[in-house]
């Protein structure tokens, strides 16, 4: 038997588009004959709308698609048939499929109950599959007896019914001429699984209507044995698709953005290496000895699930291998982290990367720092502020007013006092001023009224305006997601991790991707 051509895969991952025809993938790939395949031709294309049908539904679950894309999918796909068909009596079929389903379109014009779009959604494509079964088969039958040959038939059906339904069911699952048929199956499901939240975490995918919800854990279970599997056997595998599995089974919180920290790093040695540069991965490292046993659980509890709710038995081959893995893995991470650490540019890394401690500079400015008015505040990542008459006091010459939320300066005079204009102030003081005078702030804590980069990366993390002004509404912001109503170090940091990006001062050396084991 040649070799299968894989093109495309459902929404649903029950069917490949093949080159030679439609199958179904819940049998084992070794199996595969030309009895199971499936034709494209017009005795079938009840079959084709049947998919169109689950498919649009799989995609409408998964928010691909809006609502309006869903509930008048039945008319537009019947429209679109029917202008290429040009059956006769085209005008009474757009006449009583509109009359008998499309009337109810109407209902849900405000209405987003899901049950009653769902309801709604059925029965308009109901009496599309009526429309083919009785009207459009029938004609084309009938066209076929008046002597048409049957190239002309392929030719406008074949080529652009089933194209038009291949396209619209499959359109983000294309694989590679002539690539394996596990290859295409596995590589859909992780289209699926990171599709519309980009490397992301995903508490359920609707993706098999028969069977419901599957897991997360089972989706990315199948994903780490398939590319563990790889890693094993030799083959081509890429470092940062078995991190982000992993990650999404046992640490999802610091899934977002980690597969940008891993390009260029070729081998688990080399991400060993590069561990001690960034918080995120050594998180991600320092739960693998914990999570070993569990995802040896979940290998085994996927191989079951695939092998008997879906019928597909060649994950079974690929779990032994996939376990072995996880400790080869380990291994070879830990190898590079030794060597890491026992590097000269390691030693002169670990200098230059150790600004995440407060110093303070308060013996610049004891006028504050001696004045018994104001009161010494520890910020969790031992900044001191110091606050009274009305201000916050920072160690390198601002003072921040609590009423006004402007940043003005300071200084102490010859005789330790506080040398400034403003502190006696009017009745008015308690009110916040329309409009605010942002300052240039170069040293950590930022507040209300500061201005610079660093606040601009803060904006883009929470989805702000990001023009780099610390503004009321990034304050607010900063406290409904629980941090303080100032920035300091230790919380941009935090931030940045959060929304998957690096703290400024780490640097990623270009020697550490070329490491080979």
């Amino acid at each position: 038997m040649n070799k299968l051509q894989v093109q495309s895969i459902t929404y649903d991952l029950q069917y490949f588009f093949t080159d030679r025809g439609l199958v179904k993938i819940s049998i084992d790939e070794n199996n595969i004959n030309d009895k199971t395949f499936i034709d494209y031709n017009y005795k079938n294309l009840g079959l084709g709308v049947k998919l169109m049908k689950e498919n649009i539904q799989m995609k409408f679950d998964m928010g691909l698609i809006d609502i309006n894309q869903y509930k008048f999918s039945a008319r537009k796909f019947l429209y679109e048939s029917l202008d290429i068909f040009k059956p006769k009596y085209q005008i009474n079929i757009i006449k009583e499929w509109e009359n008998k389903y499309g009337k109810n379109l109407f209902l849900i014009k405000e209405n987003t109950d899901r049950t009653d779009l769902r309801k709604i959604f059925e029965n308009t494509w109901r009496g599309v599959l009526h429309i083919f079964k009785d009207d459009i088969i029938n004609t084309l039958t009938e066209q076929k007896e008046e002597g048409r040959t049957w190239a002309q038939w392929a030719q406008g059906l074949v080529s652009s019914t089933w194209d038009s339904i291949k396209s619209t069911v499959s359109k983000a699952f294309t694989c590679a001429k002539g690539s394996d048929t596990i290859d295409c199956f596995m590589e859909g499901l992780r289209t699926i699984a990171t599709s519309f939240l980009g490397i992301a975490v995903l508490t359920a995918v609707s993706f098999v209507p028969v069977l419901g919800n599957i897991p997360n854990f089972i989706i990315f279970g199948a994903l780490l044995i398939y590319d563990l599997w790889k890693f094993a056997t030799g083959k081509d595998y890429k470092v940062s698709d078995i991190v982000v599995d992993i990650v999404s089974i046992l640490t999802p919180y610091i899934a977002k953005g980690i597969g940008k920290l891993l390009k260029g790093v070729t081998n688990f040695f080399g991400l060993g290496k590069l561990v001690g540069t960034n918080a995120i991965l050594k998180v991600f490292v320092e739960s693998l000895p914990k999570g070993i046993v569990k995802l040896t659980n979940i290998i085994s509890k996927t191989i079951a699930f695939f092998s008997i709710k879906l019928g597909i038995n060649w994950l079974t081959n690929m779990g032994n291998s996939a376990n072995s893995a996880l400790t080869k893995m380990k291994t070879e991470i830990e190898a590079g982290q030794k060597a890491a650490n026992n590097s000269p540019e390691k030693t002169t890394k670990k200098t230059s990367q150790s600004k995440t401690t407060y110093v303070s500079n308060w013996n610049n400015y004891t006028c504050v720092k001696d004045n018994k008015e104001l009161k010494k505040n520890v910020m969790d990542d031992g900044t001191i502020v110091y606050e009274g008459l009305g201000y916050l006091w920072f160690d390198d010459g601002r003072k921040y007013d609590l009423s006004t939320k402007e940043i003005s300066e300071y200084k102490c005079d010859e005789n330790n006092k506080i040398e400034t204009e403003d502190l006696n102030k009017s009745d008015n003081s308690s009110k916040v001023s329309d409009v605010l005078t942002y300052k240039k702030c170069d040293n950590f804590p930022f507040v209300v009224g500061c201005i610079n980069d660093k606040i601009k990366t803060v904006q883009k993390c929470f989805d702000l305006n990001n023009d780099g002004k610390f503004t009321i509404e990034l304050e607010n912001k900063l406290k409904d997601e629980g941090y303080n109503n100032t920035i300091t170090k230790d919380i941009y940091d935090k931030i940045l991790m959060k929304c998957g990006q690096l703290p400024d001062e780490v640097e990623v050396s270009s020697s550490i991707f070329s490491q080979e084991i």
